[in-house]
């Protein structure tokens, strides 16, 4: 029987809560990095992280594995917890 291949690359914007705290711009390069860090540890291919200091990009590959809302979940948990303990401004980040 033949194999078959799926590659699905998405582009995720997640934006900040409008009544929290910003993104210092001092904080971003390492925010991107910690990003791809997750990414790849879920299983998929950073290709591209960056954004501003109220908006995040990436393009990404979506593992065969995981669901879109499984990606998100632990992306976007995982990166908040890490800015709240990277400086205690960051305690009303959302």
């Amino acid at each position: 029987m033949a194999n078959s291949m799926v590659k699905v690359d998405i582009h995720i914007i997640f934006h900040i809560k409008s009544t929290s705290v910003t993104i210092r711009k001092d904080d971003l390069p390492r925010l991107f990095a910690y990003i791809g860090g997750i990414l790849r540890s879920l299983g998929s291919i950073p290709i591209i992280v960056g954004g501003v200091y109220d908006h995040i990009h990436f393009l990404t590959s979506l593992p065969t594995t995981r669901t879109l809302a499984d990606l998100m979940r632990n992306t976007k948990s995982k990166s908040s917890r890490w800015l709240k303990e990277l400086d205690a401004s960051y305690a009303g980040f959302a």
